[in-house]
């Protein structure tokens, strides 16, 4: 809908004609008609008698022909001409660029094998119950616990789930969550202890010059650390492992402490299994069951193994108190209420705890299957998640585009039958009155990534199937009747509506893919348009009001969309395309409205509008943004003319619209005829 069309209105009163002499006096008193030759009635009747399946396929193409041209248009104009030298667009959006470098990277915090590729000596990792470490060396030994000894397993369960905090040009920060299966050697705990817990990490990474993480930040639920070190390593075997550590490794250490492994066990067993709150830096069993794995590899860390403050290589003593980090000092509470709404949503209630059970034999892995030669040799297969995207997003359009075309082409075939009544522009305004609703709908299953929203948007831009399209192009291809001017006008209407609906639906593939986020920047668009059609109903008996509310909507959305297209552009170039293109359609309508101003009404055209006046009032309104002011009830199907003197009065009683126009055609080419 637009208000550009609105110039188009300005219909007059009317009564029923029945001749042509009849309709030419009628007229002289009460003023001629509106422009009939483009009302519904009069396209779908005389469209329906001469058009064959050449005609269709060659309407089919102009609509083809139409979008061809526009978009490479629009992507133009905005990609080299608004934005030149402004935009710092990409292939990639910068949300798209965080995931696509995360996934090229194929960065795993557990694979610690590739921390040397990614991290420099600047990178951090902190655990809150634990504390932080920097470079890859110290985080490598740090992360390499959870492959100790041990541990018989301890391993994601889950694929991983990301959701993106924030993207910059530079840097990106990602919330990872997966499901972790941990099950604690039996050499440590005969009993066979085995709990499924959520892991949360938030990892900051840079991508202007390729992935380099910058800091990770693990969330361990205090409950599986109470779990894990309050009771499965809580045994004298985990115990007589330690002291036997610092006896073999720590020699310096366990003479500094002046132990036996029966005061080592003593003094051992007289600490806290972990500390308050579940900190694992402390003086508790714990920190030294820690430090206990990375002194087996590396003597540096003895001094964190003492029952004794000692101070370490570099000066500082561990083990002894903790420095009491909280969470909030690492997270956000988003980001907390995140991780808790992820873990519920897996099935884990407040203590994040699941049981599992001990399998002493892992399953024997599948064989390899045989090599197959056509595996991934598909063009599409060889695309990244991005170009895929692009892919899935027009195949997704064209679906769209030619199902509302052809649904067009079966109504109006089918349903109207090139014929024309009340009852069935009835329908078309019932159709003209639920669009705002079923647009906004499905909207808001495409923010959602429903695909219930293709349909939905399919029969609610294309107007149930009524061929606003299909007419408006017929009307300047085939109606030769009418002058060079109108048919023009026509083109330039069936135009915009093919490129408004094409755009619209264009723009609902794109959030559907996540192209474009759901922002207010790619929301703000589309609500003024469906605000347009609030008041569609009004134009058949307010004029003045619908005209000066579509105006000053008209104002707000293109307002609104200068305001916003630069960034859509930025997200994605099919947004800023898809943008611009909707501009166009809407520049379109206003054209064809000014124009619209200057087609002179010939007599033959007032002689046909009456007579559909006659049949169902004076109700017409084009299948475009047409806005017509009814002057009368004229709405039966018996209507009488006013007859000079001397002329017969002929009524059009019991007679179809379509066999009134066809019987107007009749005549007016044997008129034709025998002016010849």
């Amino acid at each position: 809908m637009s208000t550009t069309a609105l110039a188009h209105s300005g219909s007059r009163e009317s009564d029923a004609t029945i001749d042509r002499n009849t309709a030419i006096s009628a007229n002289e008193n009460v003023g001629k008609p509106t422009t009939n030759r483009r009302t519904i009635g009069y396209r779908i009747i005389k469209a329906n008698a001469t058009i064959d399946d050449v005609n269709m396929w060659a309407l089919g193409f102009a609509i083809f022909l139409t979008l061809a041209a526009v978009y490479p248009l629009a992507y133009v104009t905005v990609e080299f001409g608004m934005f030149s030298n402004r935009n710092a667009y990409s292939e990639y959006t910068k949300t798209q660029k965080c995931l696509v470098e995360l996934q090229k990277a194929n960065f795993d915090v557990y694979d610690t094998s590739s921390y040397f590729r990614v991290m420099d000596e600047s990178s951090r990792l902190s655990l809150t119950e634990t504390g932080t470490w920097t470079g890859p060396n110290d985080i490598k030994e740090y992360v390499d616990f959870v492959l100790s000894d041990l541990f018989n397993i301890h391993n994601p369960i889950s694929d991983r789930t990301i959701d993106l905090m924030s993207a910059t040009d530079d840097d990106c920060v990602v919330l990872t969550h997966t499901m972790t299966k941990v099950r604690v050697d039996k050499k440590f705990n005969p009993e066979g202890k085995c709990y499924i817990t959520p892991n949360h990490t938030s990892i900051h990474y840079s991508v202007k010059d390729g992935f380099k993480v910058k800091s990770i930040t693990v969330f361990y639920p205090k409950p599986a650390l109470n779990l894990l070190f309050g009771d499965h390593f809580n045994t004298n075997e985990v115990r007589d492992d330690v002291c036997n550590i610092i006896e073999s490794s720590c020699q310096e250490t366990w003479k500094l402490n002046n132990l036996t492994m029966d005061t080592c066990r003593s003094k051992y067993d007289g600490l806290p299994a972990i500390s308050e709150d579940a900190y694992l830096d402390g003086n508790s069993k714990g920190c030294r069951i820690i430090h206990s794995r990375f002194a087996k590899i590396n003597p540096l860390h003895c001094a964190h193994l003492s029952l004794e403050p000692q101070e370490d290589f570099e000066g500082k003593i561990k083990c002894q108190e903790s420095i009491g980090q909280q969470f909030q000092d690492f997270f956000s509470k988003y980001e907390l209420e995140s991780f808790l709404k992820t873990a519920h949503e897996w099935g884990f209630d407040e203590t994040m705890l699941k049981p599992c059970e001990y399998e002493d034999v892992p399953k024997a892995l599948p064989k390899p299957a045989k090599s197959n030669k056509m595996k991934d040799s598909n063009p599409t297969l060889l695309m990244n998640d991005y170009e895929f995207m692009v892919y899935v997003s027009w195949m997704l359009y064209i679906t769209m585009e030619l199902a509302g075309i052809g649904m067009e082409y079966l109504v109006w075939r089918i349903m109207l039958a090139g014929d024309w009544s009340k009852k069935k522009e009835d329908y078309w305004k019932v159709a003209q009155f639920v669009f705002p609703l079923a647009t906004a709908t499905g909207l808001g299953l495409a923010i959602s990534g429903n695909y219930l929203a293709m349909p939905l948007i399919v029969l609610s831009l294309w107007k149930m199937g009524f061929p606003e399209t299909i007419m408006c192009f017929y009307m300047a291809l085939y109606e030769k009747r009418n002058s060079k001017l109108e048919r023009f006008v026509d083109f330039l209407d069936g135009v915009g509506t093919a490129v408004h609906h094409s755009s619209a639906a264009m723009y609902i593939c794109l959030l559907l893919t996540h192209l474009l986020p759901a922002n207010k920047y790619t929301l703000a668009c589309p609500l003024p348009l469906v605000a347009q059609h609030w008041v569609v109903l009004l134009r058949y008996n307010y004029t003045n009001v619908y005209a000066g509310l579509e105006t000053a909507i008209e104002i707000w959305w293109e307002w609104t969309t200068f305001s916003i297209i630069e960034q859509v552009h930025e997200y994605h170039w099919m947004g800023g395309m898809t943008t611009f293109a909707m501009l166009f359609a809407h520049w379109c309508y206003f054209i064809a409205g000014i124009l619209g101003l200057f087609i002179k009404k010939d007599e033959d055209e007032d002689i046909l509008g009456g007579r559909l006046t006659a049949a169902v009032g004076n109700n017409f309104n084009r299948f475009s943004t047409l806005a017509y002011k009814r002057t009368t009830a004229l709405g039966r199907v018996s209507t009488f003319a006013p007859s000079p003197p001397g002329q017969q009065r002929v009524s059009v009683q019991g007679k179809s619209i379509k066999e009134l126009m066809m019987s107007a055609v009749e005549e007016d080419e044997e008129q034709d005829a025998k002016e010849e």
